[in-house]
């Protein structure tokens, strides 16, 4: 996996922890909900220097790197995600993908292991409206840009 971005890392794990169902690998469903986990790991002290090559900028729903558009499309292309645009984006790990995240996970500490897990239960499920209210109240230089009206 040396071979993988930390961006694309970082999505990896987020994908392979357990969410709210409690199972391992649960999906995400929604860009904007898995590009603010990512901007809260690349934010938490435990997991910021493991997941340190993302520049967030202000942008139209707050917190935003454009790197996170070529992991994805990156990992979709290696068939380590896939993608669903049903009536919810939908973002998850492949059988060879949840295969691979068991490497990454293994080299994780307990201590990111159980902030990235925390970070997708807490806000993993949470509606868009609510998850921005959050992120905006907590990092309010990055709503500066935002077309999101709260």
């Amino acid at each position: 996996m040396d071979n993988l971005s930390s961006p694309e890392q970082a999505i990896i794990a987020l994908l392979y922890c357990k969410g709210k169902n409690q199972q391992v690998a649960d999906p995400i469903f929604g860009k904007t909900i898995l590009v603010k986990l990512l901007f809260l790991l690349w934010k938490n002290k435990i997991t910021s220097q493991r997941f340190n090559d993302f520049a967030f900028e202000p942008y139209h729903y707050g917190p935003y790197d454009d790197r996170i558009d070529l992991a994805l499309d990156e990992l979709s292309i290696r068939e380590l995600i896939s993608t669903d645009s049903g009536n919810k984006f939908r973002i998850a790990l492949t059988r060879k993908g949840i295969s691979e995240a068991r490497n990454i996970w293994e080299n994780l500490s307990i201590d990111e292991k159980r902030v990235i897990c925390d970070i997708k239960k807490t806000f993993g499920s949470m509606s868009i409206d609510k998850l921005l209210k959050s992120i905006y109240a907590a990092y309010p230089e990055y709503a500066i840009e935002s077309k999101y009206k709260h």
